[in-house]
């Protein structure tokens, strides 16, 4: 057989070796194993893989048909209404943020939910680094700043991940 002749159902079924009441969940399988069988590495016939390949295809496109049914109930139905598409979520209200300097001092998120806010360039988002940080108390931290940062990330440091900081991405200059 040449390609392009899979023509029924029946057909496509017999190459697979299939069963007429195998469940489509079987019919990947048996592709599998035909075309493993078949392969030209495996001193099969390259003729045969395409139609194995063929009657694969032609079993999945006759799954997506649309089955007509013989109860007389199939022409009174009515078509599904289309559901309506959900909206996005309205994103909240920016919330005022006090903006220190670079090197000052970092908060815990206490019962405010403050978090600094601090400021790097777009290189440094986009390839991460390390930053020196100043605490409240004065102690100074090296803040891994991972790559990808974005406007309004949130991250976190210290010997126990005890210190947060909400990142703002500079603009650049040229840009």
């Amino acid at each position: 057989m040449s390609t392009g002749e899979v023509q029924t159902e029946e057909q496509a079924r017999a190459i697979l070796g299939l069963a007429a009441e195998a469940p489509p969940s079987t019919w990947r399988a048996a592709f599998q194993r035909e075309v493993k069988a078949a392969h030209p590495d495996r001193g099969g016939d390259h003729d045969r893989v395409r139609l194995v390949i063929e009657a694969y295809r032609y079993l999945k496109l006759e799954e997506l048909k649309p089955r007509r049914a013989a109860s007389p109930s199939f022409k009174t139905a009515r078509p599904a209404e289309p559901r309506p598409r959900p909206r996005p979520a309205a994103k909240p209200a920016p919330e005022a943020k006090v903006e220190p300097e670079p090197e000052a001092a970092a908060a815990e998120p206490g019962a405010s939910g403050y978090r600094p806010v601090f400021p790097i360039s777009i290189v440094e988002a986009f390839r991460g680094g390390e930053k020196m940080m100043k605490v409240k108390d004065r102690r100074r931290f090296r803040v891994r700043l991972p790559a990808g940062l974005q406007t309004g990330d949130v991250v976190r440091f210290g010997a126990r991940g005890e210190h947060y900081i909400t990142i703002r991405v500079e603009p650049h200059p040229g840009a």
